[in-house]
């Protein structure tokens, strides 16, 4: 299967986690009492911090995926991805460029993707890579390719028009993203009450139109927590989950 990270899409419906309740004796009954979530707070010229890119910074993420082809086949996956920053770079225009390695729970490397985070956003460059034996390559978003616009204020909107990886191929597309209210989302680490930018993306291949819609819950100092992305194109459709299990951070 092919892991990409949020942007032409990253990648999922949220299944609904509900909260445990605990069971005594029979005929009694003891609620769990709600979880305490810290309140999204994000002050002025803090946007960056909604995805820490730090030289070793890793998050390891619980990923449920569907995906029908054309001829009706279906493939469903249930698997564990690690994204580690292995280096970072100036932009040249006072932001930061990093490199993430994406691993299975085996420790093979699968993805290689490139994100941007500057005054204006965070983006995406670049994933994939050159690899003959996996018969990889890396592909380029032209221009990079807006995932959320700062400053990241609820109702804000970006536009983004370019050649981006696309589940049909390499493909001229548009995409819109939205900053919307913060909820509370569930993960393996708590709850969390995350802002939320939802990316809606279309294409045209072979005279076929194609979407993908991306959903990411993102929580300050810690990066996105969940995500949900649904797509669909020349017959296919696909659906994928990412939760946050683990992280390990040096902000």
């Amino acid at each position: 299967m092919k892991y990409k990270l949020i942007s032409s899409g990253l990648l999922v419906a949220a299944g609904i986690i509900m909260a445990g309740c605990g069971s005594g004796n029979a005929g009694e009954y003891t609620a769990k009492p709600p979880e305490k979530v810290t309140p999204f707070a994000l002050a002025d010229g803090q946007d960056a911090s909604l995805f820490p890119l730090v030289v070793g910074n890793q998050w390891v993420y619980e990923v449920e995926a569907a995906a029908r082809d054309s001829r009706g086949q279906q493939n469903n996956v249930t698997t564990e991805l690690t994204f580690t920053v292995t280096k970072v770079t100036d932009n040249g225009k006072g932001g930061k460029i990093g490199e993430i390695e994406v691993r299975d729970k085996d420790n093979e490397l699968r993805d290689r993707q490139e994100w941007m985070v500057d005054s204006t956003g965070i983006y995406q460059i670049s994933i994939g890579m050159d690899d003959p034996a996996k018969k990889m390559t890396k592909k380029m978003f032209t221009p990079p390719q807006l995932v959320m616009p700062f400053p990241a204020k609820v109702g804000a909107v970006g536009t983004w028009k370019g050649v981006a990886p696309v589940p049909d191929g390499k493909e001229s597309s548009e995409l819109t993203a939205k900053i919307e209210a913060p909820v509370d989302v569930d993960t393996s680490l708590g709850r969390f009450n995350a802002i939320q930018s939802v990316q809606v993306q279309t294409w045209t291949f072979a005279g076929d139109k194609g979407s993908m819609k991306t959903t990411s819950f993102w929580v300050p100092k810690i990066g996105f927590v969940r995500l949900w992305q649904e797509g669909s194109g020349s017959g296919a459709a696909s659906a994928s989950k990412f939760i946050l299990k683990s992280k390990a951070l040096k902000n």
